[in-house]
């Protein structure tokens, strides 16, 4: 099973699927974005407590480089998003057993699945299959992307030694910290004030479990070299 999710947040149902289908001998891979590459800072957030859970159930991850692409052109930004541009992933596709294919709009992460209108199609195709597992092949490659595993002291690393997230720099991760405890912030105050505002029939309340922990973090400190983040397209 080959995953490629620009915005992967899988959740505690998420792992316990991948962990499932990996007790029964399937093999899962999945190429999302790294902190250097994502756009949305808070959905890294949001993905990053899930990355042992995941690699202790046997589960590759990959992320792809900032320089992938080779990027120069700007790019808009918006919140919880950078100004400059890099190379990142947009396109969402799945392989099952190489012999068929999902190519759509559908991110794995919540927002996607419970609030957007989302489209896709299921292909019967193991030539269209074996054709994008080829190009998984290719990005999820060390020149293109890093390979997160477990390092010796039960910590992360990053293909090339890395042991914190490769290429972000500074102001990434403490931009991803800030978001997240702003939006701790406004559901705690959501919480506080929703017993005075009578909900609509159907509603759901907003908590804090929507919102990944404040402080969590999976990276350590590193002391291995670290390169200037390339340009994004």
């Amino acid at each position: 099973m080959l995953i490629v999710s620009p915005y992967f947040v899988p959740g505690k149902d998420g792992v316990a699927f991948f962990g499932e289908r990996r007790r029964e001998g399937v093999n899962v891979a999945v190429l999302t974005n790294s902190l250097a590459a994502t756009d949305v800072w808070l959905v890294h957030a949001g993905y990053m407590k899930y990355r042992r859970p995941l690699l202790d159930e046997g589960v590759r991850l990959f992320e792809l480089r900032p320089e992938a692409a080779g990027a120069t052109k700007a790019r808009a930004s918006r919140v919880g998003s950078s100004a400059p541009s890099r190379a990142s992933l947009h396109g969402k596709t799945f392989v099952f057993d190489r012999k068929s294919v999902f190519i759509g709009s559908v991110n794995l992460d919540p927002r996607s699945l419970e609030q957007n209108t989302e489209v896709g199609v299921v292909v019967s195709s193991p030539a269209l299959a074996e054709e994008v597992a080829r190009l998984f092949d290719y990005w999820a490659s060390p020149d293109l992307s890093y390979e997160v595993t477990r390092g010796k002291n039960g910590g992360l690393q990053w293909t090339g030694g890395f042991t914190n997230e490769p290429k972000a720099g500074l102001w990434r991760p403490l931009g991803r910290e800030i978001l997240l405890s702003l939006a701790h912030r406004l559901v705690n105050l959501a919480e506080t004030y929703a017993p005075l505002t009578p909900a609509a029939p159907g509603d759901r309340a907003t908590t804090t479990d929507d919102v990944p922990p404040a402080k969590a973090s999976d990276s350590t400190p590193s002391s291995s070299p670290r390169s200037s983040a390339a340009s994004r397209s």
